[in-house]
């Protein structure tokens, strides 16, 4: 690039700067403020618009001026001295001397740009410097003179363009005649080897050469070679292995299998164990959910909304109640009988579902042994009843019961409250004639906490003996109400009814649980036993009045009763 070109642009570039600096002075001299045209200000201009034309009034030519529009710095609404002004101010922009200085300027920077980006890095001719220096140590001087001077005026051009004295530059040096000597040189040298590399000789040769320096490198790593290659055998043959233990052909084949012989009858045993709980408002179904490790999987899913959630819309009864019908559909496809094991299985439920998984278990107790571990007393006496009833007589009991002292006493009994009162009595009654050794024989302490606990007893069995007094209408545990035996209860009198009172709270006078009473000490053996005659007596007594009674066509007690009834 000559240098009196670089100067040429940049005194045009100065000129025109000054001849537009000079029209916007004349142009401006009026304006509030001075500096109107310079470079600053034209920057703040073309940003100004830049912004103007990309987000403020996008679409629109600026400046825009029309009334109800603000200034794009300031934010203000622009008067109409603004709106005139910033109409010059554009005009300006758009003027001959400012294009002119704007084109010149952009010619100069163009210009400059070149200079400073012509040198290449050290570090990219430093490698070439030096595979010059190795082929021709002469045509390396005067390359290395060759680009030192042309560093220097690099250099000096730069300089120039700052202080405009270009006339103590000087000329580059021409290119060294030694370069196309060494270019030649090169190549021919380049065509020498592209011809024999041509030779198939020499192909051989060099495949050959390459071979024994693999060769030389195997001998030294040939022992870890033999290593890896065992190592990679004995990761073939784990590989194998464990694709022989994959369960994924025995839970395909399971699936099929359980898809054609088992899925139905559990779908179909799954349905009757719904019918059996009684929980035909429920719709769902059980339906193949994949297989793990060669096992089938199956899930609960409504009938028609299978991807909702049954825990989300089930009762927590429920939830136990469709568990247990799963289970037990799941149990009657297995060939053994071993025992079943419930813990509290009606947590939850309510009366209706109680009684049908009492009866559910009663009916299963047919085929195996069922164990129920249970606190409600009145799924006992359903468990009870429904065995009675279905010919299996009386279930086998054990009762885990405490003391005030003591916890964990065993029996194979029943607690008292779900006793007949009839074999309560007499349970108590020889309770009453052992302890009665203990009084004799001077262990008095031992005999009073053992009265208090008969006595505590004796006060259940009062109210157990109403209960079952009142048991021919409203029946212990049940729900329903027998109005046909209603007359029953009318051989109930005040009598009995104070009785009834007296000995109850009689009981609570001699309990040590801290009773009604000041826990008095219990009375001698033989008032406890006429305590225990008195309920007896009065329990006996009443069924026999009640059994008086008979209801049918033929026989009724009282004639007004019978006429009604006809």
């Amino acid at each position: 690039m000559p240098q009196n070109a670089l100067r040429r642009a940049r005194e045009k570039a100065a000129t025109t700067a000054e001849a537009a600096r000079v029209a916007a002075e004349t142009l401006f001299r009026g304006e509030p403020l001075s500096g109107v045209g310079s470079a600053v200000w034209r920057q703040l201009w073309e940003a100004a618009k830049r912004y103007s034309e990309a987000q403020a009034y996008t679409g629109r030519i600026y400046p825009v001026t029309a009334p109800d529009t603000r200034c794009v710095l300031c934010q203000q609404p622009l008067s109409e001295d603004a709106s005139a002004r910033m109409k010059r101010f554009e005009e300006f922009i758009r003027a001959d001397t400012q294009k002119a200085a704007q084109t010149a300027a952009t010619a100069y920077e163009f210009l400059l740009t070149q200079i400073r980006t012509a040198a290449p890095s050290p570090r990219t001719t430093a490698p070439l410097l030096k595979e010059l220096e190795t082929h021709d140590q002469a045509a390396f001087d005067e390359v290395r003179r060759f680009v030192a001077n042309a560093w220097i005026r690099r250099r000096s051009l730069l300089k120039a363009c700052c202080t405009g004295e270009f006339d103590a530059i000087q000329e580059p040096r021409p290119v060294p005649e030694s370069i196309e000597r060494t270019l030649a040189s090169l190549s021919a040298r380049i065509k020498e080897l592209e011809e024999s590399s041509k030779d198939e000789g020499r192909k051989r040769l060099i495949a050959e050469m390459q071979e024994l320096k693999d060769r030389g490198w195997l001998s030294l790593v040939v022992e870890d070679i033999k290593k890896e290659i065992e190592r990679q055998n004995s990761l073939a043959t784990l590989a194998k292995c464990l694709r022989d233990t994959e369960t994924t052909a025995i839970s395909t084949k399971g699936g099929a299998l359980a898809d054609a012989v088992v899925t139905n009858a559990l779908r179909d045993r799954f349905a009757g164990e719904i019918q059996a709980l009684n929980l035909r408002s429920v719709r769902v179904e059980l339906n193949p959910a994949g297989s793990r490790q060669g096992a089938k999987l199956y899930q609960i899913r409504f009938v028609g909304s299978p991807k909702l959630g049954i825990e989300k819309v089930v009762s927590e009864g429920e939830h136990r109640c469709l568990a247990l019908a799963a289970f037990l559909a799941e149990l009657a496809t297995t060939s053994d009988r071993s025992t079943l094991i419930l813990d509290d299985p009606v947590s939850s439920l309510d009366h209706v579902h109680r009684d049908d998984v009492a009866g559910r278990l009663v009916k299963e107790a047919k085929n195996r042994q069922v164990i129920v571990f249970t606190h409600d007393i009145v799924f006992l006496y359903e468990l009870a009843r429904q065995s009675k009833g279905r010919g299996l007589g009386e279930p086998f009991y054990q009762y885990v019961s405490r003391s005030d002292t003591y916890a964990g006493y065993c029996g194979a009994d029943v607690p008292l409250r779900s006793k007949p009162v009839s074999e309560s009595i007499a349970h108590i009654k020889k309770r009453a004639t052992q302890i009665a050794e203990m009084y004799g024989s001077g262990q008095t302490a031992k005999y009073e906490e053992q009265a208090g606990m008969l006595y505590r007893d004796l006060r259940i069995m009062w109210e157990a003996g109403v209960a079952e007094v009142l048991q021919p209408v409203i029946e212990r545990f049940k729900r329903d109400v027998k109005t046909r035996n209603l007359l029953k209860l009318t051989v109930i009198t005040a009598d009995d009814c104070r009785l009834a009172n007296v000995q109850r709270a009689r009981c609570s006078e001699f309990q040590h649980d801290g009773g009604e009473a000041s826990n008095q000490p219990p009375p001698a053996p033989k008032d406890l036993l006429n305590d225990i005659g008195i309920l007896s007596e009065w329990f006996e007594d009443l069924r026999t009045r009640q059994d008086g009674i008979r209801f049918s066509a033929d026989e009724v007690v009282e004639p007004e009763l019978a006429a009604a009834m006809k």
